[in-house]
């Protein structure tokens, strides 16, 4: 299975109903990042023009052990955040990956500028990183009644999603505590790297039908070149957005477009 990616305009709406991105960059373990103290607080001297809030925290990764038969094993893992002081964008950092999450989306460069920042403070402090892969994902809550409120007009989900992307069997008589997912993971035609595409419906209210559709691409690369990182955020970013805009139907960008 192949996918291949429409050609649209870049426009930058006034409204988009991401809930959140992330920018994932997965590398080699480097221990200074959680052993040497000195280094880390140079790193947080470096960000903290921009990214002045510092929490630490513990988290537990869960994995499967194949030596053991397939075994479940947990392990603890300290984890470091920077955020800006909106919290807007957070970067977390840990001995093997670097996560950049930004909460309140704008446009593509307020992502590829605050990543350039970054890795270049990353480098200055742990030196060069090994990348493994490379994971950009945009998560979109349409949310049916914020819909409404906004355009005071009555909607379908038939108006706001291209048909394509609702794919109701034609036994299904009502869509009332609907809930429905579609899975894909595809290669590029003529690209780098790979997609996983989840969609669905979410009823909200199990009497009513449903009120939220969750449309969550995830793109990504296996070792890429640190040269490369940004440029192929701001490619993956252009995949997602061509992406996003097959499936949206006239409604979704009228209310997108809508001050």
């Amino acid at each position: 299975m192949t996918w291949e990616f429409s050609t649209h305009e870049y426009e930058v709406f006034n409204r988009n109903p991401l809930r959140e991105t992330n920018v994932e960059v997965r590398f080699h373990p480097i221990l200074s990042i959680t052993e040497n103290r000195e280094k880390l607080s140079a790193f947080q001297d470096h960000v903290r023009e921009f990214f002045p809030i510092f929490e630490e925290s513990n988290v537990k990764n869960v994995g499967i052990d194949a030596s053991v038969g397939g075994g479940i094993h947990v392990t603890d893992q300290r984890v470091f955040s920077f955020s800006k002081r909106d919290h807007s964008q957070k970067m977390t950092l840990s001995n093997s990956s670097f996560l950049l999450n930004t909460q309140k989306h704008i446009d593509r460069d307020q992502i590829t500028e605050a990543l350039q920042y970054l890795i270049e403070q990353f480098n200055n402090v742990f030196g060069a990183f090994e990348p493994l892969r490379l994971g950009v994902r945009y998560i979109n809550v349409i949310n049916l009644q914020n819909i409404v409120d906004k355009l005071s007009d009555d909607v379908s989900w038939e108006e706001l999603i291209q048909q394509s992307y609702l794919n109701y069997p034609e036994q299904l008589t009502d869509r009332k505590n609907l809930i429905s997912k579609t899975d894909l993971r595809t290669d590029i035609a003529g690209g780098l790297g790979e997609l996983n595409l989840q969609y669905g419906m979410n009823s909200v209210n199990p009497a009513s039908e449903p009120g939220e559709y969750i449309f969550d691409v995830d793109r990504y690369v296996s070792n890429p070149e640190i040269a490369e990182i940004v440029s192929l955020t701001q490619s993956f970013t252009l995949d997602i957005y061509s992406l996003f805009l097959d499936m949206a139907g006239e409604k979704l960008i009228s209310w997108m477009k809508s001050k």
